[in-house]
């Protein structure tokens, strides 16, 4: 299986506040994330709010469309929306800023979200 392709999985926790441990439906395989097109910093209240931003996304269903074709620190850059339609990059730019030349949201219609 191709481990760029799309996926769904469940939220697990943070890292930071802009990367997620996902545990994929299909294999129960974790799976490091980098929240695709945002940039929350590293330490601070942003930091701690991006964090617990995630948090609440904890035990969501998630699908994971990867936006690279490489793993980057370890992580696997992707966008991340769950059933509803709501995007974990877009509700991080509340606690970061947007990385303009990374994609933060396309359409999921192959994973049927």
């Amino acid at each position: 299986m191709d481990r760029f392709s799309p996926f769904r999985a469940v939220v697990v926790r943070a890292i930071d506040g802009d990367s997620i441990v996902v545990r994929r439906d299909s294999n129960e395989q974790e799976e490091r994330v980098r929240v695709g097109g945002v940039d929350v910093p590293s330490r601070g209240h942003d930091a701690e709010a991006g964090e617990r931003l995630i948090r609440g996304w904890t035990g969501r269903r998630v699908s994971v469309r990867p936006t690279a074709s490489h793993r980057v620190h370890g992580e696997i850059p992707a966008i991340v929306v769950d059933g509803a339609g709501h995007n974990l990059g877009v509700e991080l730019l509340a606690h970061g800023q947007r990385l303009h030349r990374f994609p933060i949201g396309a359409p999921l219609l192959a994973l049927g979200v």
